[in-house]
């Protein structure tokens, strides 16, 4: 039996892998209509990954918000 096989039976008792979890995210606010959290919601290692993320990826002079949008969130999820 293939190795990938044996970690699908493993996990998932059949020999495909299962559905996709669910994507989490931190409780939001609107602001604005615009769906925010707070950054500091985020447990270790993803705050870290996420902060990295916007800094390469909005490039600021400031201090980034505290809260960020949801949508950027899910950008670095899918970015992967």
């Amino acid at each position: 039996m293939p190795v990938g096989d044996t970690i699908c039976w493993a996990l998932f008792d059949k020999d495909t892998l299962g559905p996709y979890p669910a994507l989490i995210l931190p409780p939001t606010l609107q602001i604005d209509g615009v769906d925010r959290f707070h950054v500091e919601a985020l447990t270790e290692p993803a705050r870290t990954g996420f902060e990295r993320y916007r800094g390469a990826n909005f490039p600021t002079t400031q201090a980034p918000e505290p809260l960020a949008k949801a949508q950027d969130y899910v950008a670095f999820l899918m970015h992967g």
